[in-house]
């Protein structure tokens, strides 16, 4: 596909005549660039929206520009300056622009990102989901910057007809678009994943489990087997909720206020922790707690599940996530084989398919900073050195022809000094495939992510501004909370910590306000799209 170019601008005087940069007119909001010439050899006249005519441009001749990313996730500095230069050969010969990688670690990656945009640090592409912001909150702050006219009309429509047109809905705010959604996992999966080994040698069908109640008696005959193993493991302090809800934007660990069950077809609102799923799923929890099906001082455990199941000492673990490779995703990561079920039919939520690349409302040439995130989009080389890192050094090649990788010899996850994070970056499925994985993995992504029920909320994005104080204290409410009557470590009936005390203190900091503007947000934004 061709990305059609926008003359967009021409000044008379003493300059020669110049014309803006390859994206197309700029957004409000955006910075215009006027003095760089817009020509392209090759491309063809074609219509463009402003119905001006479309200019050669040979977009390496533009004046110089340095493009700051920012990415989650650990990298050796050594080792992200590496990466950088290898990018910014390839954007130098066709932009004259310059990359420059920054890396910033779990642990105080939202403070860094949200530092940057409000300083006025130098800051152009970042990816806008993981400071758990609401994109309409980033909007409303200046911090997200409009992309549409660059996607439609200008150097990104590459990028944009490789999107599904129901997906941008995701990332649209006001009518324009403000982030290119991640081309990863997009749908909702609850389920287990399961030490396969073991259930073979008990004779358990996985591929009859359907619900909780089934899975319950694979873990009584785990238990009764294996003692001395944990059934079902608890990942760093916390046990995922198994209700297939539509938590309209809120982060799995933190619901307030949701679609309970998205795939019924209801639009009605909910305090999720008072719903009849909930107390269902905790009193489960707890009964099976005091089963000895789940790990005993679940709270102060700080293994991850697929560790615990590497070391034989947990058969099962909790997980949530849109992956059709689970499987071998988590039997890599353990060490043994994995066998996944699936407790509900897939589902769509704008949660999965809205985490996105979006371009820093602080960017000083956003039109610049387009351009490379439409190659990152689309070029395969420049997509897998920023995922990758360096072949040779951090990856190589065991399977030229097709891809597939692996680390060099002495080199793993703990040592490689570059954290991959596949998924987080534009487009996964431009990725090399990892040894293990099918060959063609990423085209079972494409038919899973075709597939699925979407919410009845699809595409809607709440914006908490308005109700902010209620959202912290909830918020803290629930960290006290929730985590003890997930993982069964207290009687959800009665005592201290019960599920009676958690509703209240809830209610009291708030949360039927919050519920009540997200049910009128979304009654708004039914009756404008549906």
């Amino acid at each position: 596909m061709k990305c059609k170019k926008l003359l967009a601008l021409m000044i008379s005087g003493l300059m020669a005549v110049s014309l803006m940069t390859a994206c197309g007119s700029a957004p409000d909001g955006a910075n215009d660039n006027p003095s760089v010439s817009d020509t392209s050899e090759g491309n063809e006249a074609g219509d463009i929206a402003s119905g001006e005519t479309e200019a050669a441009s040979d977009l390496s001749q533009q004046e110089p520009y340095t493009v700051r990313i920012m990415m989650f996730d650990d990298g050796d500095t050594d080792i992200v300056e590496e990466v950088s230069e290898a990018a910014s050969k390839i954007t130098l010969e066709k932009f004259n622009t310059t990359v420059e990688l920054v890396r910033v670690g779990w642990g105080s990656w939202a403070q860094q990102v949200t530092l940057a945009l409000t300083s006025g640090e130098k800051l152009d592409l970042y990816p806008a989901f993981a400071i758990n912001i609401p994109l309409a909150t980033l909007v409303n702050n200046g911090e997200v910057l409009p992309m549409t006219d660059y996607l439609k009309n200008g150097c990104a429509k590459e990028t944009y007809d490789m999107v599904d047109e129901e997906d941008w809905v995701c990332t649209t705010y006001d009518g324009e678009i403000y982030g290119i959604p991640m081309n990863k996992g997009k749908q909702n999966v609850y389920g287990a994943a399961c030490n396969a080994d073991i259930a073979d040698e008990l004779g358990i069908d996985l591929d009859a489990v359907k619900t909780l109640d089934d899975f319950e008696n694979v873990l009584a005959k785990v238990k009764e087997a294996h003692p001395d193993m944990y059934p079902l493991a608890v990942n760093n302090q916390a046990l995922r909720v198994m209700i297939p809800s539509d938590t309209l934007g809120d982060d799995r660990t933190c619901v307030l206020g949701a679609l309970v069950d998205a795939t019924s077809g209801s639009t009605t609102v909910e305090n999720l922790y008072a719903s009849d799923e909930y107390r269902e799923f905790v009193e489960k929890m707890y009964d099976w707690s005091q089963k000895g099906y789940i790990m005993p001082e679940a709270l102060s455990s700080t293994e991850s599940g697929t560790n615990l199941i590497r070391a034989g000492s947990a058969f099962a673990d909790f997980y949530t996530g849109p992956a059709p490779d689970t499987e071998a995703r988590i039997s890599r990561e353990c060490g043994v084989t994995i066998k996944d079920v699936e407790f509900f039919e897939h589902y769509k939520t704008t949660g999965e398919t809205a985490p996105c690349w979006s371009i820093a409302g602080n960017s000083e040439q956003p039109e610049r900073a387009m351009q490379v995130l439409n190659e990152m989009y689309t070029n395969q080389e420049l997509a897998n050195i920023f995922i990758y890192g360096i072949e040779g050094k951090t990856f190589e090649f065991v399977d030229k022809e097709n891809k597939v990788i692996d680390y060099p010899e002495g080199v793993d996850a703990a040592n490689s000094g570059y954290a991959f994070d596949h998924w987080g970056w534009p487009n996964m499925c431009l990725s090399y495939v990892w040894e293990g994985y099918p060959v063609d993995v990423y085209e079972e992504y494409i038919t899973f992510n075709a597939g699925g029920v979407p919410s009845p909320a699809y595409g809607f994005t709440f914006d908490n501004s308005s109700v902010l104080n209620e959202v912290t204290a909830c918020s803290n409410v629930v960290a006290k909370y929730a985590e003890a009557l997930n993982t069964g470590s207290v009687n959800p009936n009665g005592g201290s910590g019960s599920l009676e005390q958690f509703i209240k203190e809830l209610e009291d900091n708030g949360i039927d306000t919050i519920v009540a503007e997200k049910q009128r947000q979304l009654d708004e934004w039914l009756a404008a799209n549906k």
